[in-house]
Formats: structure tokens, C-alpha cells, sequence
């Protein structure tokens, strides 16, 4: 079920009631993080701000590549309004656990098994600015970003990191065009890595030692100099 799949206009689409800030249980997770913090020195991740996908949940998502062509006042509305939802909410969050939290979790999957969903062009205008605009507000708060996105994006790299991210993961090396060792030797001095075990061959098929060896091979790139 998508609640926007059926309006027509942005008048209608306006007056849709939108969750806000004071609809989520703010006292409860920073309790939760306090508790966290007080317990634990292992890092504290925030999660998750998927302003894309949350906007293509609520429309469809084929419309919601429809409204870019079609409807783009549209679908950037939509995208503002989930866009200000997360910002505001992580902004109190972050706040009140100022110095507590250490990364905010955030995802948008741009990219299928041999390229990207949409053109550059297209995502530089209606997904990027809204990422910058979180990321910002991220930093400003003391913690670091991190980015999600399955699929073949090594196109996108570039423009990720000048969206603000810190952390690129689940880096899916079985798509086309994303070799390990090329995107450390290209980003790794601005960017980390997390992920990158194959999760369509070798976790689900491989031998034990087929699996240890994967891992220490991906370290052994990406984790080279820190």
C-alpha cells in the first residue's frame, strides 16, 4: 500500500496529515542511547534516514520516477516534507546526546546489479540536495555519516563524497564495475568502507575457509592504512 500512489495533484498530496517530530518516541531513544553510552565505548549508530526510499514508499515506486519526468514539483515536495521530517528529528536527538553518538545511519539504494537506477543528471537533482542538507546538519552536530547503497554506483562515488558521507557501505563487489581495490585507490584517503562481504555467492555458498578468506582479502584492501 502506498498512501500517495493515488493523488493527482499537489494540492491533494499537501493536505496529506505527515508524521511530525512530536509523533516519535524522542524521550525513549535518547534514554535508550544514554543507557548505551554509560555501559559501552563501542560506537553508537543513529538510524536511518532513507530520504528517497521513503518518499518512493509512500508514492510507488515506479511513480515515483514517473513524477521526475512528469511531476517534479511533486515528487521535490514529497522529498522536502520526508527530508525536514528526518532533519528535525534527528536534530532534537542529536542534541540531547550531544558527544553520545558517534555515526547517523543514512541510505538511499541508487544502484541495481549493472548500473544506476537513474541518471546522474537526475540524481543530482531531485536525491543529492536533500542528502546534503541532513548531512550538514549531521556534522554540525558533532557525529559522522554514514551511507548506504547497494548496486553497481562507482559512477556515484564522487558525488557521495561531495554530498558529505563518511563511511560508504554495503559496497556490493559482485556489481559490475565495483573492484575493490579500484575504489580504495580512488576514494579511500576521503572516504572509509564498510561492508563488501558478497552476500549473493559467498556467504550463502561458500566453504568456511571460502568465507575467512574473503573476509581477510577485503581487509587486507580496504582496511590498508586505517
Amino acid at each position: 500500500h502506498y498512501p500517495l500512489r493515488k493523488m493527482e495533484t499537489l494540492l491533494e498530496i499537501r493536505e496529506y496529515a505527515f508524521p511530525r517530530v512530536g509523533d516519535m518516541s524522542v524521550d525513549l531513544r535518547v534514554g535508550e542511547i544514554k543507557n548505551l553510552r554509560k555501559h559501552s565505548d563501542q560506537a553508537i549508530v543513529l538510524a536511518n534516514a532513507n530520504l528517497f526510499e521513503t518518499s518512493w514508499y509512500m508514492r510507488g515506486f515506479e511513480q515515483a520516477f514517473e513524477d521526475m519526468l512528469l511531476q517534479p514539483d511533486l515528487i521535490h515536495f514529497i522529498m522536502e516534507t520526508v527530508t525536514t521530517f528526518f532533519t528535525d528529528y534527528f536534530y532534537e536527538i542529536l542534541k540531547r546526546c550531544r558527544g553520545e553518538i558517534d555515526m547517523v545511519f543514512t541510505a538511499d539504494d541508487i544502484g541495481h546489479q549493472d548500473g544506476l537506477l537513474l541518471s546522474l543528471e537526475m540524481w543530482e537533482e531531485f536525491i543529492k540536495p536533500y542528502h546534503v542538507r541532513i548531512n550538514e546538519m549531521i556534522h554540525n552536530m558533532g557525529a559522522k555519516v554514514i551511507y548506504h547503497t547497494d548496486g553497481a554506483v562507482s559512477e556515484a562515488v564522487s558525488g557521495l563524497m561531495d554530498m558529505g558521507i563518511d563511511v560508504l557501505q554495503a559496497l556490493q563487489f559482485s556489481a559490475a564495475n565495483m573492484d575493490p581495490q579500484h575504489l580504495k585507490d580512488m576514494f579511500g584517503k576521503g572516504l572509509c568502507f564498510e561492508g563488501g562481504m558478497c552476500v549473493q555467492k559467498v556467504l550463502p555458498f561458500g566453504t568456511i575457509e571460502e568465507v575467512r578468506e574473503e573476509c581477510r582479502r577485503l581487509i587486507s584492501i580496504l582496511g590498508k592504512n586505517g
